[in-house]
Parts: structure tokens; C-alpha cells; sequence
């Protein structure tokens, strides 16, 4: 799949949090477009768990790609519906992170 490098006229944005319960998949609400330029995910620098990230609802530990706390990724996706995220924590307050969908 070959990305759009050039400039998007639109974009989404958002958070989210995540606990190690069941994998979320990314969704902005509303935004029905593709992802021209892929998925961002951003884990906040103040996160005590890991978050983990992978295309499927089975994402785990060791499955996945790690992000930790302050870390972000580029996903070079067309659409956010395939990029799943679980958190290392029971608690999503220690799995939070942001998006950019453009």
C-alpha cells in the first residue's frame, strides 16, 4: 500500500485510555475517511503500564510492538479500524495515549 506523502486537508484526533482487560481498536468518531498518511499513537509521559500495539484483536505481549510511556509510533495504515491496542495495567489510568489519524 503506497501512502499519500503530501499534505492532508483533514485530520482526527483524540485520547484514549486502555486496561490489559480487551484490545481497543483506534476509532474517531465521525471521521469517516482513510488514513491518507497512517495512524500516530502517542503514550502519555505520565503512564505507569506499557501499552501494546499490534493489527487484531488478539494483541498481546508478545504479539505486538511495545510502546512505553513518552514513546510514540507512526502505523503506516489506511484505516484505524485495524490498529489495536491493549494496555500492561488493570488500570487505564495507566495506559493512556493519544492519536492522529491523517
Amino acid at each position: 500500500m503506497d501512502l499519500d506523502k503530501s499534505s492532508v486537508s483533514e485530520f482526527s484526533c483524540g485520547n484514549d485510555s486502555v486496561d490489559n482487560v480487551a484490545a481497543k481498536q483506534i476509532i474517531a468518531t465521525g471521521y469517516a475517511r482513510p488514513a491518507y498518511r497512517g495512524i500516530t499513537v502517542k503514550a502519555f509521559t505520565a503512564n505507569s503500564g506499557l501499552l501494546y500495539i499490534g493489527n487484531n484483536a488478539g494483541v498481546s505481549p508478545t504479539n505486538s510492538y511495545q510502546l512505553p510511556a513518552g514513546e510514540q509510533v507512526t502505523i503506516p495504515c489506511d484505516s484505524p479500524d485495524k490498529v489495536w491496542i491493549i494496555g500492561s495495567s488493570g488500570d487505564p489510568d495507566d495506559c493512556k495515549y493519544n492519536y492522529v489519524i491523517a
